[in-house]
């Protein structure tokens, strides 16, 4: 991811000596300058792809993955809130299962 939550992640398993794919609806130009923005540096070994996890097909990018950690969600008080942090986390981790990915961790504001 790129927001807050999810940068950090990133910058965490990169630290640890993991491959990280993240995935959020914005442009793979836009997902790396707000990274950089958030952690005051670039993240030139994450791969970045635009997908919208509430309604494009996932299992391009979850094939072979070893897990997924979801750091989908809508701030308390946003008008999408229930779709934001549920539905939407649902439908990556039925995709994660269908795709045979072992691990799906959620973790949000």
């Amino acid at each position: 991811g790129s927001g807050s939550v999810g940068a950090h992640v990133n910058q965490l398993l990169l630290d640890k000596g993991y491959d990280v794919l993240s995935v959020a609806r914005s442009s793979p130009s836009v997902q790396a300058d707000k990274v950089k923005v958030i952690l005051g540096k670039a993240l030139p070994a994450v791969e970045y792809k635009s997908l919208d996890a509430s309604k494009d097909d996932l299992s391009g990018v979850l094939n072979g993955a070893s897990a997924v950690i979801s750091c989908v969600g809508a701030l308390p008080g946003s008008s999408n809130q229930r779709a934001g942090n549920g539905a939407v986390n649902v439908r990556i981790a039925d995709a994660a299962k269908a795709a045979g990915v072992p691990t799906f961790v959620y973790i949000s504001v």
